[in-house]
C-alpha cells in the first residue's frame, strides 16, 4: 500500500531540518548561491515553514539535490533518523570531492 503524500511531505520536513543542523546552517545561510540555483527559493520564512508542516512535494527532489542525496532518501520512513545523518555527512563529503575534482576533469576533456 503506497503512503500517503502528506507522510513523504512531514517526513521530509523533519529532515531538511536534521539536514540543516548537520551542515551548520542557519535558515538564512541556508539560502546560499547553490540553493537559489538548484531549490530556487529565496525566503527563509519558507523553509522554516516546511521543517514544521512538510516539504511541498514538488521540492523534495531538489531539496535533495542540495544536500547531495536522493529523494526517496529525504522522505522514506524506512531510512532510520541514524542512518540519514550518515547518508547527510556521506553526501556532503561527495559534494566537496566533486568541487575540488570537477575543475582538473574539465581541464583534462578539453
Amino acid at each position: 500500500m503506497p503512503r500517503k503524500k502528506e507522510e513523504r511531505s512531514t517526513i521530509a520536513g523533519e529532515r531538511l531540518k536534521i539536514a540543516k543542523d548537520i551542515i551548520g546552517k542557519s535558515y538564512e545561510d541556508l539560502i546560499d548561491e547553490r540553493w537559489q540555483k538548484i531549490v530556487q527559493v529565496y525566503d527563509p520564512k519558507n523553509i522554516r515553514e516546511w521543517t514544521k508542516n512538510g516539504v511541498p512535494l514538488n521540492r523534495i527532489k531538489s531539496i535533495a539535490e542540495y544536500f547531495g542525496i536522493f529523494a526517496y532518501q529525504l522522505s522514506d520512513d524506512k531510512i532510520t533518523p541514524l542512518n540519514f545523518m550518515k547518508l547527510i555527512e556521506l553526501g556532503q563529503e561527495n559534494l566537496k570531492i566533486l568541487i575540488i575534482k570537477l575543475p582538473v576533469i574539465l581541464m583534462n576533456h578539453l
